[in-house]
């Protein structure tokens, strides 16, 4: 059996669960895994997944599978069983035709000691799409307002408007838009994943690319070049916030 650990908060448990499918589905029957510890820990998403998955009871491992991989070549199947276990089902008076979802990292992100160069999207990627679009709402999801691009965007557009729920219920959100800004999180990366009927996906190469080659058919995909950017090496919290608030980009002209 296949004893799964808690890993970190939601976004890396739902990555998570995608591994250990993923590992359990190599064994020529798939093993048995048990994910009572998950549903503790992640009640709401997790709330009608089963205690176990599969049958076969061979081997004993106890431990996070954060280490595995996800094979490409079983991605399919995964992603049937995690959309069948997982709940995204969701109630709100968002108008999803009409809104630009955009998901920005905040918390232990942007002020834990040694994460000073986690990537972000700078206030100029937002500014471009925005001001290239017709979007009537901008809804900027966060667990706080931490990043400094979060004041600006509401500050610079009259349409903005900040939400911040349960963890849970802005995940549902991101798992039901039709239109979102990815952000360098496994949050939005296990979300966007789920969607089935997200229209248009901003991103960019620098963001969370695990299982981020599988996008829906159906979506357009819109990537913005932030190679550069992320070279960048900051050496304190006002460097990095100073260029995460340019207007413009400094490496088109470079």
């Amino acid at each position: 059996m296949l004893i799964v650990e808690k890993y970190g908060r939601l976004g890396n448990n739902i990555l998570q669960l995608l591994k250990v499918i993923s590992y359990s589905l190599s064994f020529v029957v798939p093993e048995k895994i048990d994910l009572r510890t998950l549903k503790q820990y992640q009640s709401e998403v997790f709330k009608n997944c089963p205690d176990y998955l599969f049958d076969n009871d061979t081997v004993e491992m106890k431990r996070s599978f954060w280490d595995k991989n996800i094979d490409d070549n079983k991605y399919k199947k995964i992603m049937e069983i995690v959309t069948e276990i997982l709940d995204i089902k969701m109630e709100c008076d968002v108008d999803f035709d009409n809104t630009l979802i955009i998901h920005v990292r905040g918390g232990d992100a942007l002020n834990t000691t040694g994460r000073i160069n986690w990537k972000h999207v700078p206030f100029y990627v937002y500014k471009d799409i925005i001001d290239n679009s017709h979007y009537k709402k901008i809804l900027v999801v966060s667990e706080d307002k931490t990043n400094p691009v979060i004041s600006k965007i509401l500050d610079t557009y009259s349409n903005s408007y900040f939400q911040s729920n349960s963890v849970d219920t802005d995940f549902k959100l991101i798992a039901n838009a039709l239109y979102v800004v990815d952000s360098q999180s496994s949050f939005t990366t296990t979300a966007i994943l789920l969607n089935k009927d997200i229209k248009t996906l901003y991103t960019s190469n620098i963001l969370s690319t695990e299982t981020k080659t599988q996008y829906h058919s159906t979506t357009n995909v819109i990537k913005y070049d932030l190679k550069d950017y992320a070279k960048l090496k900051f050496t304190s919290t006002e460097e990095r916030d100073k260029y995460l608030l340019l207007d413009n980009n400094p490496h088109l002209n470079t």
